[in-house]
């Protein structure tokens, strides 16, 4: 297992490898890309110079999206954008928006909610 810590250009990026396979980089904008085969990777991967990573890796696989409620949507719309909250071509927008960030972040995987 090895733990890279980049710094292209002044800007940092994570990449852990086991073996030779890349099992997770983190982008320099923070964005999670993991290897289609993260879960067995990390299962089977080779732990002896750090017994704790392969806790934080499942931890990390864990994490779980925390997307707006309609009434925090609504709080936006209103009290930020001084618009009608019931519009509901800002709840499509808003909801458009967090499909996008959810695929940008390895979450598109995972119904609505």
């Amino acid at each position: 297992m090895s733990l890279g810590i980049n710094k292209p250009d002044e800007t940092y990026f994570l990449e852990v490898k086991l073996m030779d396979n890349e099992v997770l980089r983190v982008t320099q904008d923070g964005q999670f890309i993991w290897h289609p085969d993260a879960d067995r990777m990390i299962e089977e991967g080779d732990y002896s110079t750090s017994p704790a990573m392969p806790h934080i890796l499942r931890v990390l696989r864990k994490r779980e999206w925390v997307g707006l409620t309609d009434e925090q949507i609504d709080q936006l719309v209103v009290f930020e954008l001084g618009l009608d909250a019931d519009a509901d071509i800002m709840h499509n927008f808003a909801r458009a928006i967090e499909a996008k960030l959810k695929q940008k972040n390895g979450y598109a995987e995972e119904k609505n909610t």
